[in-house]
């Protein structure tokens, strides 16, 4: 409970293994924050943000959306965001909040953000028309570190919306294996090894 706003949050952790967590986020003071996500599927629920977070590469961030014609936002797996505006010329000037945080790209193509404490995470659109990218992979500037998220473009009353279907990343020990955590809308959680 934070005594300053009032809000009443709770989080869950679904599944939890070889370094990566399927979580869900609920706020009292924003409860369909998940059904108001742009271009994500609510895939616990209207209530319940979806965040995948992955120890390795200490990556936090689910998806990055257009917060106007000259600015994008970058959001965590518990809804909160931090904006960027374009800068005169190229680039992005980051936000309050943001100066740690370095994004490169554009509307049209992906945007990577890189953070000073050497994350990198790669965001990608799951169709054209999106108006947001849905993080595919983060990484450290380290061999056996990139943590992959496959999402799924699906339709939602008519809307393109980004599911999250899948993510991976290296296991210590385990070679060429990796681990493979399976989202679906139905709340079941499958691990797979290969």
């Amino acid at each position: 409970m934070n005594t300053l706003t009032g809000d009443f949050g709770l989080s869950a952790t679904d599944a939890s293994g070889f370094g990566l967590t399927a979580r869900r986020y609920f706020s009292s003071r924003r409860p369909e924050m998940a059904s108001r996500q742009e271009g994500q599927a609510a895939v616990f629920g209207r209530q319940w943000t979806a965040g995948t977070v992955a120890e390795l590469s200490g990556n936090k961030w689910a998806y990055l959306h257009t917060a106007s014609a000259t600015s994008v936002a970058v959001v965590d797996g518990d809804g909160e965001d931090i904006g960027f505006t374009a800068a005169a010329g190229a680039g992005w000037k980051p936000g309050s909040g943001a100066a740690d945080l370095t994004p490169t790209g554009s509307v049209t193509g992906s945007f990577t953000l890189e953070g000073n404490e050497g994350t990198t995470s790669v965001f990608t659109k799951v169709d054209t028309t999106s108006t947001t990218w849905q993080l595919s992979k983060s990484f450290l500037p380290t061999d056996h570190s990139t943590t992959s998220v496959y999402s799924e473009k699906v339709r939602v009353d008519g809307q393109v919306l980004a599911r999250p279907k899948l993510a991976s990343q290296p296991s210590e020990g385990r070679g060429a294996r990796r681990c493979a955590r399976s989202f679906s809308s139905s709340s079941s959680t499958n691990v797979s090894i290969g």
